[in-house]
């Protein structure tokens, strides 16, 4: 059985088997980029033994980077997305991934993939 979370502070995010850290409103909204706030992606990867497909859609109207957390916890660049665009690529059970804003660096979503069924992360 899957476990759905819907967030209400985001709408159209959807995510099933996923532990989603979401920002509560815009982080660049009417701030600096040192005064925004921001998700924390201390997270590490702990295994790699059940591969699952994820797709990330960015909803956003800004160019969003897409990072893996390996083992050590570091960021591993994937992939930058304009706004509306799509990624799709094979992942595993327990991996992390960071969204930032691709200007400002502020990361704006944190997911785990916690099942192995297929993942679809909207960046709000």
């Amino acid at each position: 059985m899957s476990r759905q979370f819907l967030l209400p502070i985001i709408s159209s995010l959807f995510v099933v088997g996923c532990n989603v850290s979401p920002i509560t409103t815009d982080p660049l909204a009417g701030q600096s980029k040192e005064d925004a706030p921001s998700v924390s992606c201390k997270l590490t990867s702990v295994d790699g033994n059940q591969e699952v497909p994820i797709e990330f859609i960015n909803s956003s109207n800004r160019t969003v980077a897409i990072y893996w957390l390996d083992y050590e916890g570091e960021e591993v660049f994937y992939r930058a997305l304009r706004s509306r665009e799509s990624y799709e690529l094979q992942t595993y059970v327990t991996h992390p991934w960071c969204m930032r804003d691709a200007e400002t660096g502020v990361s704006i979503l944190a997911v785990t993939v916690e099942s192995a069924e297929p993942q679809v992360i909207r960046i709000p």
